[in-house]
Formats: C-alpha cells, sequence, structure tokens
C-alpha cells in the first residue's frame, strides 16, 4: 500500500560531508533511516550515483537532472514505487518512524494528492505522503523550473496536519544540516572528565562550560564524590530539616532552587534530572561513560580505563580537548 522514497542526492554543503553517510549513535544516517522503515516491502533510495549505495541493499534511481534540487529525487521515486503511495523523506532526518508514516495515512482519501504537516505555521513538503498519481504534475514543475516542492503542493489536493498536539511533536521534521544538529540531536550528551587527584579535572570542566556555551548548548555538571561531604550548613533551616529526619529537604528562590537528599542514587538517576544539552560528570573513570582522562603525565597507562575519549597530561590544551569532545559525539565533524 505504501512505499518508501529516501532522497540522498543532495550536495551537504552545510555539512561539509555526505549526510547518508556520516554515522549517528553507532550507524550511519540512512542506514538509521532505512532500520525504521525495515517492515516495509518497497523502500528506495534517490541519490546522483547509485554505486555508492550498493551496500545498503536497496533499489537506488539516479535524479535525471543535477541542477533541480529534491523535486527531482521526488519524481524519480514517484515513477519507481510500485505503490500507490509514497512516503518521501530525507536521508537527514532519523526520528521519522513506521507510526509517523501510519499516522499521516490515516488522513489520505481518494480526493487528496499528498498528507504533510506544518509547524509553527510552516508548510513542510518532505516527510510527507504523496500519491503516485502526482508524478505528471511534478514532471511539469520541472519543465517549467519550477523547482520549489511549495510551490507544487499549491497545484495539488494537500492536506496539512498539524503536530501541535499530537504524541510526534515536531521531533520527526528534525533535519541535520550541521555538525551543531549533529551534536544537539544527540543530547544530552554526556561525558566524565576523570584522572588521577590533584590533575586539574574541576579547572578543565570550568573552562569547558563557556566553550560548550559560546557554542549554544547548555551545560550541567555533576560531581562524584569519593568522600562523604554535607550539603546543609549548621544553623540554616535546611540543616534542622535533615537533622529532625527528613530524607530529602528542597530549597527553592525566585532564581535557585536545591535538592538535598540522604540515601544512596544512582547516577542514571541524577542524569534523569538534567534536561541541558551538555552533562559533565567530575569523577567515575571506572564507568562506561565516555571519558577525558586527565593524569601528570600524558603517556601514563590508561588500563582498565574503559570508552576513553583521549588522555591528556598537566599541560593540557583545553581547546584540544574541547576538540577531542566534539569529535568524538560529532563523528569527526569538529576540525578546528
Amino acid at each position: 500500500m505504501i512505499s518508501i522514497g529516501i532522497l540522498a542526492g543532495g550536495k551537504s554543503t552545510r555539512m561539509g560531508q555526505d549526510k547518508a553517510f556520516l554515522m549517528f549513535k553507532g550507524k550511519t544516517l540512512l542506514q538509521t533511516v532505512l532500520d525504521a522503515f525495515s517492515a516495509y516491502d518497497d523502500v528506495r533510495i534517490s541519490a546522483r550515483e547509485a554505486a555508492r549505495f550498493a551496500s545498503f541493499g536497496k533499489p537506488v534511481v539516479c535524479d535525471q537532472t543535477d541542477a533541480c534540487g529534491a523535486i527531482a529525487g521526488v519524481y524519480q521515486l514517484l515513477v519507481h514505487a510500485t505503490h500507490e503511495y509514497v512516503f518521501i523523506c530525507p536521508v537527514d532526518a532519523p526520528f521519522v518512524s513506521s507510526a509517523f508514516v501510519s499516522f499521516l495515512f490515516s488522513y489520505m482519501t481518494d480526493q487528496t494528492d499528498c498528507v504533510c504537516v506544518e509547524q509553527d505555521g510552516k508548510t513542510h513538503p518532505l516527510c510527507a505522503l504523496y500519491a503516485r498519481r502526482v508524478a505528471p504534475v511534478v514532471a511539469d514543475h520541472i519543465a517549467r523550473k519550477q523547482y520549489r516542492l511549495t510551490d507544487l503542493l499549491l497545484r495539488i489536493a494537500t492536506k496539512k496536519i498539524s503536530l501541535a498536539h499530537t504524541v510526534f511533536g515536531a521531533r520527526p521534521l528534525c533535519n541535520l544540516n550541521t555538525s551543531q544538529d549533529v551534536l544537539r540531536a544527540q543530547k544530552p550528551l554526556v561525558f566524565c572528565v576523570s584522572g588521577c587527584k590533584h590533575a586539574g579535572k574541576t579547572t578543565l570542566i570550568t573552562r569547558l562550560i563557556p566553550r560548550f556555551m559560546r557554542d549554544g548548548f547548555s551545560v550541567a555538571v555533576i560531581k562524584h564524590d569519593g568522600h562523604d561531604y554535607c550539603m546543609d550548613r549548621h544553623g540554616t533551616d535546611t540543616y534542622a530539616f535533615s537533622s529532625a529526619g527528613a530524607q530529602k529537604s528542597l530549597i527553592f528562590s525566585d532564581t535557585q532552587f536545591s535538592l538535598n537528599a540522604k540515601g544512596a542514587v544512582t547516577i542514571d538517576t541524577l542524569l534523569s534530572f538534567c534536561t541541558e544539552d551538555v552533562v559533565i560528570i567530575e569523577g567515575l573513570k571506572q564507568s562506561m561513560f565516555p571519558k577525558i582522562v586527565l593524569t601528570r603525565h600524558a603517556d601514563v597507562s590508561l588500563d582498565g580505563v574503559r570508552q576513553v575519549i583521549a588522555q591528556f597530561g598537566a599541560d593540557y590544551d583545553e581547546a584540544a580537548v574541547y576538540r577531542a569532545v566534539l569529535a568524538y559525539f560529532g563523528a569527526g565533524l569538529w576540525n578546528s
């Protein structure tokens, strides 16, 4: 009933490398999208060269022209599809899903040529469901050099659905156009700054925080202390509450709030409190989180320390540390 078409023929100018082969959470972006539609029997890739995509095991349709953008791929996917309706999405949309396709299909009728979504007043012609019968109209737009897909939607019977009050939100429309987009789509980025005592872990973290913030990321820090500690000072109300036996005490004002709790806690629970883009954990050298390891000498053995992003000695360059973290999470996109 529904074919899937993936547009992978873009030039990826802003990304600086072919987005189809960009690594995202351990897989290429293209494989991520293909996996989302593994239950469909007709999944095709639109690209400029078929040979580069042979390893993915899906039919590739090649654009006949390189000058008119996504509309050329849309046309090829429509004319080669085996089913009446075709869901067409770009390769850089890692959060599309079969449930989203089914949601769009529920609005399709015999009188509808396209079901697409709108978000914040903007119409999205991709991540949309098209009827194959509109292929001649698409061809006519190409012939007339009318390449904007939004213009195409005005000519065919288009039904626009708002995602404002759905379980999907704007997530299926998330496109990864820049290296910052890749990082934000994987948030939170969680890593440790670990190492020996007095190696400068706290100092490094205080220098990394403003660097992340300059790139537009919010930051949270979790500190692991190997010794017991006291958050409440003697004489404060919260100290009195804790002394009286309260398991948790919270204090807040118009500008901040604090939580103090007794008992053990897991790092996963602490992470659930953090809604920031980046979470830096000080310590936890033996954890499975990726980590920057600071040592007094850069050649100290790290046997038994897992998931090391990079190791730095006492004379570390904080800019190099920052680049190492971004390269780790951004699949090597950050080189400066």
